[in-house]
């Protein structure tokens, strides 16, 4: 995830605006309208997803999560740190889009059924 985050450099908000409108699309049509995605993840033997145990019970089910749920928001919180670096005028968006991406990610994991 970290070789990923570091090797897609993003210059500009446009273009990362672009590229989350363009992850949606592909999430929408991709995870959500059909089970590619699973069954990728099922039967690949690759390091391309994240799982988190529901229970503490070792045959309960796992929550998902893919490795594009970790880049894509990683390379954009890196721009905005950037951006934040740069001008103090920028440093509100990177806590707030922290803050907002681990919520995100605490309810994408609570909620995968």
């Amino acid at each position: 995830a970290l070789l990923g985050i570091r090797a897609i450099t993003v210059r500009s908000i446009s273009v990362a605006s672009v590229l989350l409108l363009g992850f949606v699309c592909y999430d929408v049509a991709l995870v959500f309208g059909t089970d590619i995605m699973a069954v990728v993840m099922k039967e690949i033997e690759a390091p391309i997803d994240f799982r988190m145990a529901k229970s503490l019970d070792p045959v309960a089910k796992v929550s998902l999560l893919g490795l594009g749920d970790v880049v894509i928001p990683g390379v954009i919180l890196s721009f905005l740190k950037r951006l934040g670096d740069g001008d103090e005028r920028g440093a509100p968006y990177f806590a707030s889009a922290s803050a907002a991406y681990l919520l995100g990610l605490l309810v994408a994991l609570v909620s995968n059924p």
